[in-house]
C-alpha cells in the first residue's frame, strides 16, 4: 500500500510538471521567450567566486550615475525610504536553535494539518496571503524527496514549510550570517554556495529578488541584481525543476533601499526564460492599477526551468 501511495504521487507530480499544456498565460509572461543557459551559468559562477560578504553596500543615496541605471534612462519612479537591516553596514546573524526551530515547524506542521488555504475559517483570516499561496502550491506542485534551495532568509519559516512537504534536504543561500540548527538545513552564504550534481529540485525566492542590489541587507548595489539572480536559477534548479517565487506587483517603481515593484517594464525582465506554470493569486489588472507602495500585492509564482531541447 505505501509503495502504491509513493507511485500515485510521483504520478500526480509528474502530470503537474510534464503536462505541455499547463500553464497560465498573461501578456506579462513570455512563455517562449527563453534564455541561453549559458548567460545563467556566468552569473551563478560570478555569484559562488566573489569574495565572502563584507557588507559594504548600505547606504542611504544612489549616485547621480546609478540613478538612470535604477530608473531605466527615467521610465520607472524612484521613490525613497530607508531601512537599514544590515546593522549598520557590521552585518546579522540570525541564530535558531534546535528548540526554537523545533517549535516553528511544529506550527508549519500544525498549518498544513488544518489545511486552512482549502476553506474560509478563522486560522485563514489570521495568516498572511503569501503562506496561504505557499501552502497552496506546494501541495500541487513540490515534488517527494526534493532537495531545496532558499534565496534569502531571517527566519526559518519557510524552511520548515518545505520540510513539512516532504523536503530531503534544505540549503538557504544569505548575504548574513545565520545559524539555524537542524539537521536537514544547511545555510551558506553566496561564497560557499554550491549547486549540486544535476540541480535543485526546487528553489524558493519569497520576499528577496526584490531587494537584491539596493543595499538594503548590506549586499553589493547594482541596478541589475534582482534580474541576474531570477536568470541565475536556471543554472541553480534542474531541468524541469520549479521556483516558487513572489514580489511586489503593480506599476513600476524602485524605492530605494526598501524594494522594488514589478510592473510592465520590470516583471518581463524579471520572467524572461522561464516558463510561468501557476500564479497563485493573480489579478492582471493590478500591474498596472495606482496603488501606494507600502501596501504591496504579492502573488506567488510557480516557474518552471523548461531546457531548450524540449522547446
Amino acid at each position: 500500500v505505501e509503495r502504491m501511495d509513493r507511485l500515485c504521487a510521483l504520478a500526480l507530480v509528474c502530470l503537474a510538471l510534464c503536462a505541455p499544456g499547463h500553464a497560465v498565460h498573461s501578456k506579462y509572461f513570455r512563455q517562449h521567450e527563453f534564455s541561453h543557459r549559458g548567460e545563467a551559468c556566468a552569473i551563478l559562477s560570478e555569484f559562488t567566486s566573489a569574495a565572502p560578504h563584507t557588507n559594504t553596500g548600505f547606504r542611504s543615496t544612489l549616485t547621480a550615475e546609478e540613478i538612470p541605471l535604477f530608473t531605466e534612462e527615467g521610465s520607472i519612479p524612484l521613490e525613497s525610504y530607508i531601512v537599514d537591516d544590515s546593522a549598520g553596514g557590521n552585518g546579522t546573524h540570525y541564530v535558531y536553535p534546535t528548540d526554537d526551530f523545533h517549535a516553528i515547524l511544529q506550527r508549519a506542521k500544525q498549518m498544513r494539518a488544518s489545511e486552512f488555504w482549502k476553506h474560509a475559517g478563522t486560522l485563514q483570516k489570521t495568516v498572511h496571503e503569501t503562506d496561504r499561496y505557499i501552502f497552496d502550491a506546494m501541495e500541487r506542485y513540490m515534488p517527494p524527496d526534493a532537495n531545496v534551495v532558499v534565496f534569502g532568509s531571517v527566519e526559518p519559516w519557510f524552511e520548515c514549510v518545505a520540510l513539512v512537504f516532504g523536503a530531503r534536504s534544505v540549503t538557504v543561500v544569505e548575504y548574513n550570517n545565520l545559524t539555524y540548527e537542524h539537521p536537514m538545513v544547511t545555510t551558506v552564504q553566496p561564497h560557499n554556495f554550491r549547486v549540486p550534481e544535476g540541480g535543485f529540485d526546487v528553489a524558493l525566492s519569497i520576499s528577496s529578488f526584490d531587494h537584491d542590489g539596493l543595499g538594503r541587507y548590506g549586499d553589493p548595489i547594482r541596478h541589475d541584481a534582482d534580474l541576474r539572480a531570477a536568470l541565475m536559477l536556471q543554472c541553480v534548479v534542474k531541468d524541469h525543476g520549479l521556483v516558487f517565487l513572489n514580489v511586489p506587483i503593480g506599476p513600476d517603481v524602485v524605492v530605494f533601499n526598501l524594494h522594488r515593484r514589478y510592473g510592465p517594464i520590470r516583471l518581463p525582465q524579471l520572467l524572461r526564460g522561464w516558463h510561468v506554470l501557476d500564479a497563485l493569486g493573480w489579478d492582471e489588472e493590478r500591474v498596472t492599477r495606482p496603488a501606494d507602495w507600502r501596501r504591496t500585492y504579492e502573488p506567488l509564482f510557480v516557474l518552471r526551468n523548461v531546457p531548450h531541447s524540449d522547446l
